[in-house]
């Protein structure tokens, strides 16, 4: 499928399920197309089963006629750094054997130049020949490497992976947080919400993660308020900040909770008017969002990774008052079916502006 192709279906898939689950009318808004252009070498961080004989897979079956799992080394969508890493984790699991070991995940960040490895293993009773050639991967200086188990971390080697998510500023990302797999549409996506977002003087960041549009938020607006589960990698945002010499404020703990907490705590203060809302794949709901208005937001970003869950919560906005004014789909992952749904609502009677 060629790009244009790819497109054209990805932006119909989004109008149709805008149609189907999203308010009414939601299917004739203005569409943006946010994308990188890239087809080769876009992605920079991922996980894998390990097969047979140590080799990488992506869990789905090849074509060869034995059914077997295909060898992801190859895979033209790896960056080079990624690709470069991938081929020495496996190299050892092929050397060394791959007793124990489950999955392996690999991040690099090109920006650091620095990466980590994760392996996971179902149990630790066994010998595990290949722990001490994996721990010389980390000998440049670059590269951390993690073993854990089903009751946590085993051994860390290395120094601890920095990704920088915006212009100067990098977060040491704790274990299990989560970030894009292909930052160059990430940080595309960034200026698409930051410029509907100009003039809001104070501005919520509501499933936050480590920050990636936390900071190019601080850098506009007066105040940030960022909100998330992950406490570690809320606090690692906070240190960042500090380091950054950035005022945001963070508070980790669900969005519902956090809003209603914020809402008595700003009773008599300024308070949001603006919210960028990224959740994972789940809908948040009503029980979360349904204290967006009533706090005094009135122009909000929704950055769905499922574009169902993003067109439900709009219908459940819709309720609360808010219009979808635009969309976006954003190709964060190229050459395959998925496609991000961005929307930007307004709160009914509200220009949008501070």
């Amino acid at each position: 499928m060629s790009h244009e192709h790819e497109r054209r279906w990805k932006e119909e898939q989004l109008r149709q399920i805008l149609g189907r689950y999203g308010p009414p009318g939601a299917s004739s808004v203005p569409l943006d197309w946010v994308d990188a252009g890239e087809r080769l070498g876009h992605r920079a961080r991922g996980s894998f089963r390990v097969g047979e004989a140590g080799a990488l897979t992506l869990g789905l079956r090849s074509t060869r006629v034995d059914g077997s799992l295909a060898d992801v080394r190859d895979c033209p969508a790896q960056s080079e750094r990624f690709r470069a890493l991938m081929t020495r984790v496996a190299d050892v699991l092929e050397t060394h054997g791959r007793a124990g070991v489950e999955q392996v995940g690999i991040w690099t960040c090109e920006e650091t130049g620095m990466a980590r490895v994760v392996v996971q293993v179902g149990s630790t009773s066994t010998r595990l020949p290949w722990k001490e050639p994996l721990r010389a991967l980390t000998g440049g200086a670059s590269v951390e490497v993690i073993v854990t188990g089903e009751e946590g971390e085993i051994d860390r080697w290395g120094p601890a992976w920095r990704v920088r998510v915006a212009p100067g500023v990098e977060v040491e990302a704790p274990l299990g947080s989560w970030l894009h797999a292909t930052p160059r549409v990430a940080r595309l996506l960034g200026r698409w919400v930051t410029q509907r977002l100009r003039g809001h003087a104070r501005v919520l960041d509501l499933c936050c993660g480590l920050g990636t549009m936390t900071f190019r938020l601080a850098a506009q607006a007066e105040h940030v308020i960022a909100v998330d589960e992950d406490y570690h990698g809320c606090m690692a945002l906070q240190r960042a900040a500090t380091r950054a010499g950035m005022h945001i404020e963070v508070r980790p703990g669900r969005v519902g909770q956090a809003l209603r907490k914020l809402r008595r705590e700003l009773h008599d203060k300024p308070r949001p008017t603006a919210a960028v809302i990224n959740p994972m794949r789940r809908p948040l709901g009503e029980g979360q969002l349904s204290e967006l208005a009533a706090l005094g937001v009135r122009h909000a970003l929704y950055l769905g990774p499922s574009p169902v869950s993003a067109a439900r919560d709009a219908r459940v906005m819709a309720e609360m008052g808010f219009t979808i004014t635009r969309a976006a789909g954003v190709n964060l992952h190229p050459a395959t079916g998925q496609v991000m749904l961005a929307l930007e609502l307004s709160l009914h009677g509200s220009s949008g502006g501070a």
